[in-house]
């Protein structure tokens, strides 16, 4: 034990403990609770940077989904069928509706009261062959369409009507009328270049207007004119009074966040768009995994440092005689337990750095998997997987220290 006075007084307890407490214990124990940890810690920003990558290709992909805006109707119910008159929305619904979280402007949709006649004459246009249909045809404020605006717009007295079509009319057009009645297909450049025939009658009154597709929509399923003419027709040629509208047009911060369907759901509205409810679907999804992958890392991690505390008890009760004598000799508590506490924080910031490293290629994986199907990503592995793991290692760290702390002063005091 003189060697024990000497450690004390030459300041080299750490060398004495360890050398001591590496005689008491098996270290494998403590290498399976290291890995424990680490897979713990690695499930942890691993499912934080997994949800991150996802989450980011989806934003990135918003355009392809219609951008930040989504249409809204209620649901048709058999009332509705037998009055022949769909849901609407009233004032007090619209204002309701633009207050909930997420939602930055709310639009309605105008329908025409009137009847409507397009044709083209053979002849007419070279490219064109001569055919005739009825049609409807729908405003909304501009602020919500989107495409080009140039040339858009109409005052009373102008002939020509702008039209906004969607793209997937012409598409119909094309790949199923056209191929079956053997007509020449038509590309988006022809069709705007041409001119049509738009007869406009009701209320006893009638006028003929020239029609121009002046663009194609992916984002609103519908024939839309000005605003401009649609008040202007409604009141010359519409019958019966003007209602509330039926439809609804949002702008949304996130169409496909899973709240805001809930909402959607719970107040009976029906939002257009299968690949946003898919998207939404896919969120809640990948919200759900996530929490399920979290508790798991956790359970893991809790297991783990439990693993690791006890290891060190052991160490500390299997020294206790040892570290009594040194005790007595003069050395305090903290000296006897700084050793270890430095020892096992090296310990299991080894581990966090593996779980560090995993994260790292995890992140570089997923994005050359993403970026080979033809997903853009983000370069940057995530911020909240690196966060979450600079709080957890601390936490963990400042428990594993407390608990050897108290076994040292245990074993000294026992």
């Amino acid at each position: 034990y003189t060697r024990g006075i000497s450690a004390c007084a030459d300041m080299k307890t750490e060398e004495f403990v360890l050398k001591v407490l590496a005689q008491s214990g098996k270290k494998r124990s403590l290498w399976l609770a290291l890995a424990g940890a680490a897979a713990g810690l690695f499930l942890l920003s691993g499912a934080m940077q997994t949800t991150a990558t996802f989450r980011s290709v989806m934003n990135r992909q918003k355009d392809l989904l219609g951008g930040d805006f989504l249409v809204m109707n209620k649901k048709v119910s058999l009332h509705n069928t037998l009055s022949g008159r769909p849901g609407r929305f009233d004032d007090a619904e619209q204002k309701e509706i633009g207050k909930w979280p997420g939602i930055g402007a709310v639009g309605a949709f105008s329908g025409n009261r009137f009847k409507v006649r397009a044709s083209f004459r053979a002849g007419m246009q070279a490219s064109m062959p001569g055919l005739s249909t009825d049609m409807f045809l729908e405003s909304v404020p501009d602020e919500f369409i989107d495409t080009d605006k140039e040339g858009w717009g109409w005052e009373e007295g102008d002939d020509e009507i702008p039209l906004i079509i969607p793209a997937d009319y012409l598409k119909l057009y094309n790949f199923g009328f056209a191929q079956g009645q053997g007509l020449p297909l038509v590309p988006e450049s022809v069709l705007q270049s041409v001119s049509f025939d738009l007869a406009v009658y009701g209320n006893g009154k009638s006028a003929s207007f020239r029609g121009r597709i002046a663009g194609f929509t992916n984002r609103i399923q519908s024939v839309l004119v000005p605003q401009e003419f649609m008040d202007y027709a409604n009141a010359q040629f519409g019958e019966g009074a003007g209602g509330n509208p039926g439809r609804l047009i949002l702008r949304a911060d996130d169409p496909s966040d899973p709240a805001l369907t809930q909402r959607f759901t719970a107040a009976g509205y029906e939002m257009a768009g299968g690949d946003r409810l898919r998207t939404s679907r896919i969120n809640s999804l990948l919200l759900l995994m996530m929490g399920a992958v979290l508790s798991l890392a956790l359970l893991m991690i809790v297991l783990a440092l439990l693993g690791i505390v006890q290891f060190a008890q052991i160490l500390v009760y299997r020294s206790a005689r040892d570290l009594q004598v040194l005790y007595l000799l003069g050395c305090t508590p903290a000296q006897l337990a700084a050793p270890l506490k430095r020892r096992f924080t090296v310990q299991l910031g080894l581990a966090a750095g593996v779980a560090l490293g995993l994260t790292l290629v995890l992140h570089l994986l997923l994005n050359i998997g993403l970026q080979q199907k033809g997903f853009e990503t983000q370069a940057l592995p995530s911020l909240e997987a690196f966060g979450l793991l600079a709080l957890a290692v601390p936490l963990l760290g400042l428990f594993l220290r407390r608990a050897i702390s108290q076994a040292v002063k245990e074993a000294c005091s026992g």
